[in-house]
């Protein structure tokens, strides 16, 4: 399994076989993380509702931690597969990409609007 879905170029194959080649711990080191303050935000990462957070920021509302956390960790499942597949399961690839590319652009668009106010 491909553990990035980022096109690098061969200037960094050295580093995405190093990648490569550490994907193996990778799931043994997630579930021996100590529980921080911040593990019960993956716990309800299910309930992210990107409609919610954009209606949030088209009226000039910020967004708490806990939303911001989430809306990254959507954009690390469209570009970790081992993360995806342990944390967002049921989650495609496609739908990942989606929905990260969409959390990236709404905060571009916001961090514009607040830019120009």
């Amino acid at each position: 399994m491909r553990v990035t879905n980022i096109a690098l170029g061969k200037k960094y194959s050295k580093k995405v076989g190093m990648l490569q080649s550490l994907w193996r711990d990778y799931e043994e080191r997630i579930r021996t993380l100590p529980q921080s303050d911040h593990w019960e935000f993956f716990a309800d990462r299910d309930h992210l509702c990107l409609g919610t957070l954009d209606t949030k920021s088209k009226n000039g509302n910020g967004l708490t931690f806990k939303e911001a956390f989430q809306g990254m960790l959507l954009v690390i499942s469209a570009t970790n597969n081992i993360f995806r597949k342990m944390f967002f399961p049921k989650l495609s690839y496609a739908e990942a990409v989606a929905k990260g590319s969409y959390y990236l652009t709404m905060m571009a668009a916001k961090e514009a609007y607040v830019a120009r106010s």
